[in-house]
């Protein structure tokens, strides 16, 4: 999902805040970075109801080597 598209579905940015219980700062930064952090995302596709979903393709991959997953 854009930034653009969350605003669009709560009407502004204080209402996205709100929802998220975060700041109003905290949504402003997405507009510089030019994305919703993922953990957001998930969290506005529960509260839409699936209208929004999270976009998974653009989410940087974690990778672990064998030596880490035995730590």
């Amino acid at each position: 999902m854009t930034v653009d598209q969350v605003f669009d579905y709560f009407g502004s940015r204080g209402a996205v805040a709100r929802a998220l219980g975060i700041t109003y700062e905290a949504v402003r930064q997405w507009e510089y970075t030019g994305s919703v952090p993922i953990r957001r995302q998930y969290e506005i596709e529960r509260l839409s109801g699936g209208k929004l979903t999270p976009d998974v393709a653009k989410t940087p991959a974690i990778s672990f080597t064998a030596t880490q997953a035995s730590a």
